[in-house]
């Protein structure tokens, strides 16, 4: 076993001890659900016909399902890109 080999193989050891770590403390690592109101696709199609005042104006607030791919903080913004089955999205919140 060559040392590439060896360290991945204690990589991996350690993830399985803190996977266990997290359940012994009564965490699921892997939770089942999560409630969402709409996915990245609809948010384009709902809201891709406004422009950025009228959305601030609106004032709507939705829970997206979706990976999020990268976060960015910018000041008093966040910024992320989350993936959904079929369609990316970048969103802008603001504090």
């Amino acid at each position: 076993m060559n040392q590439q080999q060896k360290s991945e193989n204690e990589y991996i050891q350690q993830r399985r001890l803190n996977l266990e770590a997290l359940r012994e403390a009564g965490v699921d690592p892997f939770p089942v659900k999560f409630s969402y109101d709409i996915t990245p696709s609809e948010i384009k199609e709902v809201f891709e016909k406004y422009t950025g005042q009228e959305l601030e104006e609106m004032d709507k607030q939705v829970k997206c399902c979706g990976r999020i791919l990268s976060k960015r903080i910018q000041d008093s913004a966040v910024y992320t890109r989350r993936q959904g089955r079929k369609t990316g999205l970048q969103t802008a919140e603001k504090d």
